[in-house]
Parts: structure tokens; sequence; C-alpha cells
């Protein structure tokens, strides 16, 4: 299963190669004096993308994926707990988006009951979503988008003539009693070097619901340790190293997004000792020389997850890739090209027990699924007049594919993209866009295939995701909004029928999204509202549609936030409404409403700013309300089956850089 040496030399020899080939670029060719352009399309990003910046994740003092994506009305998160939450954009499931951490791909569907995502919002960044397909750029896989995690580097703490730092917190969070310590120490090892070393540990017992019960089985332990090296070889080069290791610890129930205990008859709904375990690696190499024809990149990365299951068994999925890109700026466009690798792995190990009580299972191994993706893009984007826009694109990717029978499946497409961003004035700015993206047969979920011998049809081929979207952004310093409206449909949907896994269809989604706000003096003020309309054949999707998504109400945000400059004081407020749903399955209630609020506030006490302290309110009003992405009602069990959200919380932090 294990990546070859062999391997991990090849790729990292077509860097090496690539970066000296580029630098004979810069030797060989004469300067050209080009027209300067500077393109805006980072800048003024379409309103399907969002940004979530460090200082917002710090201010509300998130703990999980919930908390992370709290202020954004195009993304949901349900579960309860962070083993069960999973992320849904434009009401579709993560596992149709690509997912990368620094750059470094998080692969594969492990069980579609638990979470693959162990975050520390502590020290991220920025997160950046992208609803919908969209630029080449994004990578292989994106039917529904994609989400990129960046963590900071000791750059980002250091203080101007500061060479050595450390960085220490330490919260409390009285729903569940628990507690948490961050450490990080950073500096600068000589003139060209930094480093920044990190440790977090999260320790928390079963939380409390809005009516005042304690939910069992929701306690655990997270640890997290990062590693990130910066270097400046020289003028034009810079490296950088990233690690992290993850970890959460916990005795959960057998499906940790299902309450209670129930007797399935194959697999019953018992407490298991759960692990899981997240390794990430990325090195990072970057060559801008003065030149407008070479600004390279290349990532290479590696990522291991695995949830390993005391005497029941252990699964996981392992990840090595690289991507190499190169933007060159000629006159009014800039273009990006290059080329993509990932191989996956992905293991299910057997311990033996014999789970269940009519049909029990014996857990036993089964043979590797090996997946292979070769990506080539190009990305460009073309100033055509200083109020206009074009962006286009292509990608072309090729699957391999071999499962666990040893069935092979192979297919390649195209992914072509074209969009248009007509700057009307200053504060104005309309964009329309539309986009392709193709996805070949990935491996199955590891769980469904063990529990329930699920094998994938013969012929199956991959699945190609259409997306029409347009809208507007306005902002004139005081006075800003977004709106956007889209379709979205995947032809070929892979889904599972019974005992096997093939191609079954139409899965498509609509929806509009809309936000007015103004800001004035420190004080910022917005109101959103979003939908969307996820369908399967026609039908909305359930809570039973794992690896696709569901459908959930109508949601608004409204929010305040302000900063008192003199008193270094920032404080704030959130509200999330979401309508009750009831284009639900015959048999099933509707979704519930709910309504929920939190506040949040830091205070600098000291001019020097070292010294922050901080407090959070999670669910104010103590509302009991089961989030619509959360598993609802159960047919089969009579009743909600998914976890109840965390009721009334008081977080408090106290932190300390110096």
């Amino acid at each position: 299963m294990k990546p070859s040496t062999a391997r991990m030399a090849a790729l990292l020899l077509c860097l090496t190669a690539n970066a000296a080939l580029a630098q004979q670029v810069k030797k060989t060719e004469e300067p050209k004096k080009l027209d300067e352009v500077i393109v805006e399309a980072e800048k003024e990003a379409p309103p399907t993308q969002i940004t979530i910046k460090a200082e917002q994740i710090q201010n509300t003092l998130a703990m999980d994926l919930d908390d992370l994506f709290a202020g954004n009305p195009q993304v949901l998160v349900g579960g309860g707990i962070p083993a069960a939450q999973k992320i849904y954009v434009r009401g579709f499931e993560d596992k149709l988006l690509n997912v990368s951490i620094d750059g470094a791909t998080q692969a594969g569907y492990l069980t579609h009951h638990q979470s693959q995502f162990i975050i520390v919002p502590e020290l991220m960044q920025q997160v950046t979503v992208s609803a919908g397909p969209g630029a080449a750029t994004n990578g292989p896989g994106t039917l529904a988008g994609s989400i990129r995690l960046e963590h900071k580097g000791a750059s980002d703490f250091l203080k101007e003539g500061q060479d050595f730092g450390m960085f220490l917190k330490s919260g409390y969070h009285s729903n569940g009693d628990g507690f948490q310590q961050t450490a990080a120490l950073y500096g600068r090892i000589s003139e060209n070097w930094s480093a920044l070393a990190a440790f977090t540990y999260f320790d928390v017992g079963d939380y409390k619901d809005g009516n005042g019960n304690t939910v069992p089985l929701t306690a655990h332990t997270q640890r997290t340790g990062f590693l990130r090296v910066d270097g400046q070889l020289t003028d034009e080069q810079k490296v950088t190293l990233t690690y992290e290791r993850a970890e959460d610890d916990a005795v959960y129930f057998h499906r940790p997004n299902f309450s209670g205990f129930f007797a399935h008859p194959r697999a019953s709904n018992i407490p298991v000792a759960n692990n899981s375990l997240r390794d990430t690696a990325t090195l990072k190499y970057e060559l801008d020389p003065d030149s407008q024809l070479v600004d390279l990149k290349a990532t290479l990365f590696y990522s291991n997850y695995r949830i390993d299951r005391e005497t029941q068994y252990e699964l996981g999925v392992e990840s090595l890739g690289f991507d190499l890109r190169n933007t060159s700026t000629l006159g009014r466009h800039a273009v990006t090209y290059g080329m993509d690798y990932r191989r996956d792995f992905t293991e299910f190990t057997g311990k033996g027990r014999s789970v269940g009580f009519a049909l029990p299972i014996t857990y036993t191994t089964a043979p590797d699924e090996v997946l292979g993706i070769l990506g080539l893009y190009f990305q460009d984007e073309w100033q055509v007049l200083d109020p206009l826009t074009i962006s286009f694109g292509l990608r072309y990717d090729n699957y391999e594919f071999t499962d666990f029978l040893g069935q092979k499946f192979g297919d390649s497409g195209f992914s072509p993209n074209v969009g248009v961003t007509w700057q009307v004035t200053r504060p104005l700015a309309l964009y329309a866009r539309y986009a392709q993206s193709f996805r070949g047969v990935t491996p199955i979920d590891s769980i469904t295939r063990s529990e329930g011998g699920t094998t994938n049809r013969p012929g199956t081929s991959g699945e190609t995701a259409h997306n029409v979207d347009g809208g507007f952004r306005y902002d004139d310093g005081t006075f800003f909004g977004t709106g956007s409206v889209f379709h979205q449909a995947i032809d070929n949907a892979i889904v599972t029928s019974g005992a096997t896994r093939g191609n079954g269809g139409r899965l498509e989604s609509w929806g509009y999204f809309a936000e007015v706000g103004a800001r004035h003096d420190g004080l910022e003020a917005r109101f959103s509202v979003s939908q969307s309309f996820p369908r399967f054949n026609g039908a909305a999707l359930s809570d039973v549609d794992f690896g696709f998504g569901t459908a959930t109400g109508r949601a608004w945000r409204a929010s305040v936030d302000y900063t008192h400059q003199p008193w270094r004081l920032t404080c704030g407020y959130e509200l999330l409404y979401v309508e009750g749903f009831d284009a639900v399955p015959a048999g099933i209630p509707g979704k519930s409403p709910y309504c929920v609020s939190n506040l949040y506030a830091n205070w600098k006490p000291l001019k020097s700013k070292e010294l922050t302290l901080q407090l959070a309110i999670t669910n104010l009003f103590d509302r009991f309300y089961v989030d619509q992405t959360t598993s609802g009602f159960n047919a089969t069990l009579g009743r909600v089956s998914g976890l109840p959200a965390q009721g009334f919380g008081l977080r408090l932090a106290v932190a300390y850089q110096f």
C-alpha cells in the first residue's frame, strides 16, 4: 500500500527538473518590455467564492468546522460533534468537493457516518470556498466546488524587528467542561529562514442540548501538532515545508452521527473506542524571477487519514501527489498552466469481531483500492479592457481506478470553463460564468463495502458536472452587497442501489444568495439570505442520501460587528434563522425551523496588544434544535436519529504573545 521510495524520488526529480528549466529560461531569454497589467481576478472574486480570514476565526473562538463556517450562509455544517460534522455547499456534501489543507488533497471516502476532517481553526490563516465547478486551477473532481484551508507561518506572528516569539492561549468551554491549551514557538533561524512549531490540546466532556439533557458519548480529546519552516533560498526562490498531525480520541457510538443505542440486525449502534488520526505534509517551491514569463509554484504533498475502531476494524486513505504550475503574463493575459498528479490507496483491515444480532458481521481485511489521477490544465485571465475581464480555462483528467475485487475502471474527460466580469462602475461589478467538471470512478465508501458487501457495477463511467451562475458585487466603502443565482447539475451520478454501485441518474441544485451591508467608524452590519434546492432524479435530497447532500429550508443570517480602536475592543453578534422544510419523503415529518444567536467579544487591555481576553457565547438563548444538515427523522427507528445541537455555551480564553 505504501508509496515506494522510487515513486517519491521520481516526483521530487520532476519538481527539481522543472525548477532548473525555469532558471534556465531566465538566464537565456532577453527581457522583453511588456504592458504592465494587474489582473483583478483574485481580488474581485465572484460572490460564489467565500474567504474566511484569520481575524474572523480568532474573534469567534472557532473550535470546529461548524464554528469555522458559522458566518457564511452558502456553507452549512451539521453533526453536533467534530467526528460527525460534514460540510454542505449549495446542499451538496463535501465528498463532491475538492478539499485541501496547505495544498494537500484530503481524498477518499471512508464512512458515510463519520467526518473525515480533524480541523483545529486556531492556526488557520485563511479558508477559501469556491461554490460550484470553477477555475481549472482548483484541481480534479470539483463536481460541487473546492475548499482550501491554509495555516499560518512564523511571519504571521513576528512583529517588526522581532526575531523570536511565543504564543500561549488557554480556554474554557462551559458546555462539556472543556479545556483548550495552545502553545506556539516561532522565530528566525537565520536571516533567510524562519520556523513555527505549535501544539494544541482540547479535552471536553459530553455536551448538553438546548433542553438541558446530556448527549451521551460526545466527549472527545483532540491533539494537534503543527510545524512550518520557510526559507528564502535566493531573492527569487523560496521553499515552505509544513507538517501537521491531528488526532481525535473518544468512545463514540458505532455511528457517531446517530444518537442512542439501537439493535440494528447487522451493525448495532454500540459504543466503540475510536481513534482518528491525520498526517499531512507539504513541500512547496516557488520561483519568481524578474521575468513576466516565469512565476513557478511546485507543491509535493502527502496525506494519511485513518480511523481505528478498537476490536472492529481500521480503515484509512493515503494520498501522495504533486501540483506544478507556472504563470506567464503576456500583455493583457495572465496564463496559468501546469499539471497535477495524485495517487490514493484506500485500506480496510478487519479485526474479526462479530457485531449485530440477526445478521452478524465479522469484519475481515479487504484488498486495497488504488486510484491514480493525472491532470493537465490552463487558466487565462484576459483583461480585455480596463472594465472587462474574461476568464477561460480547460482541464484534462485521466482516472485509473482498481477496486477491492480487482476490477479496473479507466476514464478521462475535459473540464472547460469561461467567465466574464464587467466593472460597470468603480463600486459595481457584474459577472457570469459557465463551468464543467469531470470526475472518474473513485473508491467506494469503505464501510459500505465492508458491512453491506457493496460492489461496483462493471461499466460504471465518470460523472460530469455543469454549472451556470451569475451575479453582482457592490462596495462603495460604506454600503456593500453581493448576489448570485445558479443552476448546477451532475450527469451520470454514481449511486449505490441495493448491493451494487453505478451510474444512477442526475443530481442537480439551483438556488440563490444575496447579502447587503454597511460599515462606518468600526461598525459593520450584514444581512443575507440563501437557499438551494438539491435534487436527485427530481426528488429532494433527504438525510439518507449520504455522499450526495441534503435539502434544507431557506437560511437567513444577520450580524453586527463593532471595533473600538481606542479601547482595543471588538465585539459582535450573529443570528441564524433556518425556515422549516417540508419536501421530505412520505411518512417522515418535515424539518423544524430554528433560530440561534451567538455573541463574541475580544479585548486587548494593554497598549502593546500582547494580551488578549476573549469571550464567546454560543446558542445564547439555549434553543433546542437539530441542524437540518444533521441526520433527521429515521423511519425505521421512529425518531430523530441525528445528534441535537449544543445548547448554551460560554467560552472564555486568554492569549499572550511575546
